[in-house]
């Protein structure tokens, strides 16, 4: 970065601040070594005259003599300005280029000297501070130019001041500077729940993008951002770079393009009122097309004890498409709605989902052929859930809004969104899934997600064609009203092939989707229909049911519920990870973590998807380890995870498996949870942990037939040598069945976010509650062998982490063929960890980890005298 020589960029900070010209201004090079000029833009700055009036001096307003007084009040604390830019333009650390500081400014405003002249208080060095220090430098395509030719000027908030500068003049609005501050500070926080890659390989000279959503709470904005970062390789070929500057961020583009036609001309659809859905069709959202029981609830004034009409339905309405001609600003105080300053909603917990063209692996006959042909050209879209109550499809090329949906279900809090007193609340709040699937004879593209926090049920789309997405395309919706035991889904749907035959039987396949119940489904949510025992089911659900077909257990859902032991812990379910024929495609297996720490398996080999192997009783056909030291007919779990005190260990995340040897499989999971309040205390009720099972079709007892491992505070992650297999029954041995290490309770340390399974390699991150002075958060990388426990881990350096990108770069190396015909392939992989604050490439990969497989001939013997012995 550029030196700090704070008189040299105060000066900096002064020719932005005057109407030089370009001839006399002040040359800089930005954060890029790009050589820039300081020269203000005209028709941006708004008070050029009056700051030349308020200095008595020429329009050509100069910091110079200011900065360099040395007595009063106006000396050399002007140099603030100068270090606030600096700070907020140039990284200060050489190994992290979005290594910036943001400068906030309180003005007590002391004896009214600036709260009665606007025009004199944006000269001082307060304000100063906060604007130049302040602005998003990432906007301006890190030109360090505040403002932005031509669209906008990035230091000002909605007041006309600089959004970082704060005025007060009583002790009230001292405090709610404070807050503001702090709401600033995790302004453009990044979603936790992940982005996306739009390749899982990249060599040099070839396109790629990562994408990351973030969202902004400051002044009750509550907005969001999707930006999509162009991906490269070094000159070398063998490092990955994150570019800086996004290629295009979609909250700014919609918004631009809601400027222009106040939202009339976008796509969007919406579900059936719940509890109408095969009577009354989707629709698009529009007032005239609107559902008589959505404009209803539009019309409906927010937070209120009892119903009150305000008849403001068809301005809500707009007002959500985009049109923002109603929202109270100083030039419309009379607006009845909330101020935005980006039409997208925030993105919190859902994470990114790309789709490109068909996965083409899936073996569909002719038919899928047909299909794949039909779609290999379409056009890529990245889907996002957002707090606005859709779903958003935006296009990978232009970050434009291909269509939106929201479910029918989350309608009746739409209106809440217009409030000006708006409190924020989750509406559509969770990560959906894609896939492929036989739909109504056909094959499709078809998406299905929760909600989250938003409300307890799901809906499934067709998104063969983003770009021709209508209300025909709407699959269905399934709620708590189709089944109490539906809570809210906050892990990811997956859909899957089962077969639907039992063994011995004809095989015969169907493509459902299957989704844990999530939480809560004991608790009311607008229903008088709640879950009895609140035991977690997973669901799987016919995806080509009919819209108008009414739902029922048994014929077109079917629910696997599993047992509880304690009524003292939360009762749900989550995450949970199938394991696919590679023959076939159709599921073997699928594990599940549950939060009171039980693990299961549910075996598919042998029974198909009917009633009677999909029900609590029927638990017993699934699982395999029924009679294992017990009674026989009792459905027993795979492994129950406490800590060494016997304390129980939640599960939230996703369990990894992996191949290992002799039809054995390794099963990788983290534990704790960060649903509740309870959860943000540190150090929490019990030490938290990773494993790694062995699964040989046995049930694991327990932390004593697994070898432990530690982790040292260099990070070094290290786990005794031991021999796989199951233990004797008395004394000691290494003989054990897998391996775990102990999270840092200390520091209320756990594991919730995804794992990613990879060459061999276990990547994943670890949470801290309250990391860091302003408690914002943290955690740690790991990366960790997946057979012996082994690895490295890293202090994460983007806040709270996300479930890491893995690709593999550049070419595959070879060496020649031996003898025997075996050959060494070497592959180099590179990680990109995502988070709260960011992206970066994982030091611990070093840009490129490597990994090396035999290839080629694997085996290989001549028998000379093979006919001599075939014949004896």
């Amino acid at each position: 970065a550029p030196a700090l020589d704070v008189p040299f960029w105060t000066g900096v900070v002064a020719s932005f601040e005057s109407q030089t010209t370009s001839t006399s201004s002040t040359t800089y090079t930005d954060s890029q070594g790009v050589s820039r000029v300081a020269g203000n833009i005209p028709g941006n700055y708004l008070y050029n005259t009056a700051n030349a009036s308020a200095l008595g001096s020429t329009a050509n307003y100069d910091l110079t003599d200011a900065k360099n007084k040395t007595t009063g009040a106006g000396g050399a604390s002007y140099y603030m300005a100068g270090l606030a830019y600096w700070a907020n333009t140039q990284s200060f650390r050489t190994d992290f280029p979005k290594g910036r500081i943001s400068t906030y400014s309180i003005d007590v405003n002391e004896g009214n000297a600036t709260g009665s002249d606007v025009d004199w208080r944006r000269t001082r060095q307060l304000y100063l501070s906060a604007k130049y220090g302040g602005f998003d430098d990432s906007a301006a395509n890190n030109s360090g130019n505040p403002y932005d030719p031509g669209t906008n000027v990035l230091w000002q908030g909605t007041d006309g001041d600089a959004k970082n500068y704060f005025l007060v003049s009583d002790a009230a609005k001292f405090l709610d500077s404070i807050s503001n501050i702090f709401a600033r500070v995790v302004e453009e926080t990044g979603s936790i729940a992940g982005g996306a890659i739009s390749t899982q390989r990249l060599t040099v000279g070839q396109a790629a993008a990562v994408f990351q959503a973030k969202f902004n709470p400051v002044a009750n904005f509550w907005s969001g951002k999707l930006l999509k970062y162009p991906l490269s390789l070094d000159s070398t070929g063998s490092s990955l770079v994150i570019g800086n500057t996004p290629t295009w961020e979609a909250g700014q583009v919609l918004t631009a393009r809601t400027n222009g036609d106040n939202g009339v001309g976008r796509n969007i659809v919406i579900g059936a009122p719940v509890g109408e859905r095969t009577t009354v069709p989707p629709t698009p959202f529009t007032w005239t097309a609107l559902a008589s029981t959505h404009k209803g609830n539009l019309n409906t004034m927010p937070y209120t004890t009892t119903f009150v009409i305000d008849n403001l339905g068809s301005d809500r309405l707009d007002y959500l498409r985009g049109d923002r001609r109603k929202e109270i600003k100083p030039s419309n105080q009379l607006g009845p709605f909330r101020t935005r300053d980006i039409v997208l909603g925030d993105i919190v917990n859902s994470g990114l989902v790309y789709m490109g063209k068909p996965s083409g692996v899936l073996s569909g006959g002719s038919a899928y052929n047909t299909f794949y042909e039909a779609n290999k050209t379409r056009l890529p879209v990245v889907f996002a859930n957002a707090n606005d109550g859709m779903l958003h499809a935006f296009y990978d090329g232009t970050g434009q809004e291909a269509f939106a949906f929201i479910p029918g279900f989350v309608a009746n809090k739409l209106n809440m969104l217009t409030d000006q007193d708006y409190a924020h609340i989750s509406i559509n709040d969770a990560t959906p899934a894609t896939g492929d699937a036989y739909v109504g004879g056909q094959w499709r593209s078809v998406l299905v997600s929760g909600v989250g926090a938003g409300g307890q049920g799901l809906f499934a789309l067709d998104v063969t064609n983003p770009a021709t997405f209508s209300k025909d395309n709407v699959l269905w919706e399934f709620t708590d009203r189709d089944s109490p035991e539906m809570g809210n889904v906050i892990g990811t749907p997956k859909i899957l092939k089962l077969r639907t035959t039992d063994a011995g039987a004809t095989p015969a396949y169907k493509t459902y989707a299957v989704v844990a119940s999530g939480v809560n489904n004991y608790a009311a949510d607008g229903t008088t229909t709640v879950s009895i025992t609140g035991n977690p089911s997973l669901f799987i659900i016919d995806i080509s049911n009919p819209t108008t077909t009414a739902w029922s257990e048994g014929t077109n859902f079917w629910r696997i519920e599993l047992p509880q032991t304690s009524t003292a812990i939360a009762k749900g379910l989550v995450g949970f990870t199938a394991v696919e024929n590679f023959q076939t495609g159709a599921v073997d297996s699928i594990y599940a973590g549950d939060l009171q720490g039980n693990v299961w398996k549910l075996d598919f080999t042998l029974k198909g998807v009917n009633t009677t192997n999909l029900t609590t009783s029927g638990l017993v056909n699934l699982t395999k380890f029924n009679a294992r030291g017990t009674t026989g007919g009792v459905a027993n779990k795979f492994f129950n995870a406490v800590d060494g005190a016997g304390t129980v260990q939640p599960i939230t995340g996703e369990p990894v498996i992996a191949n290992a040897f002799f039809g054995s499989s390794l099963v990788s999971f983290g534990t704790g949870k960060y649903l509740e309040v309870a959860d943000t205390t540190v150090p929490g009720s019990a030490t938290q942990s990773f494993y790694t099972l062995l699964d040989k079709d046995a049930a694991v007892s327990g932390r004593s037939v697994l070898q432990p491992g530690s982790v040292s505070t260099a990070g070094t992650v290290t786990v005794p040598p031991f021999v796989y297999g199951t233990p004797p029954a008395t004394g000691t041995s290494t003989t054990k069945l897998g391996w775990y290490i102990d999270f840092d309770r200390s520091i209320g340390e756990r594991q919730i976010s995804d794992i990613t399974g990879s060459f061999n390699q276990l990547f994943f991150g670890s949470l801290f509650p309250t990391q860091g002075s302003c408690g914002e958060g943290g955690g740690r990388f790991y990366a960790l062998n997946t057979l012996t426990g082994n690895g490295t881990s890293e202090l994460s350096q983007v806040g709270i982490l996300a479930a890491p990108l893995i690709l593999e770069i550049g070419s595959t190396g070879l060496t020649l063929s031996d003898t025997s015909g075996q050959r060494t392939a070497t592959r180099r992989i590179a990680v990109i960890t995502q988070g709260s604050k960011g992206l970066k490439v994982a030091a611990t990969s070093g840009g490129g980890l490597t990994s090396s497989q035999q290839v080629g001939r694997l085996s290989w013997r001549q028998i000379n005298n093979f006919r001599e012995n075939k014949n004896n």
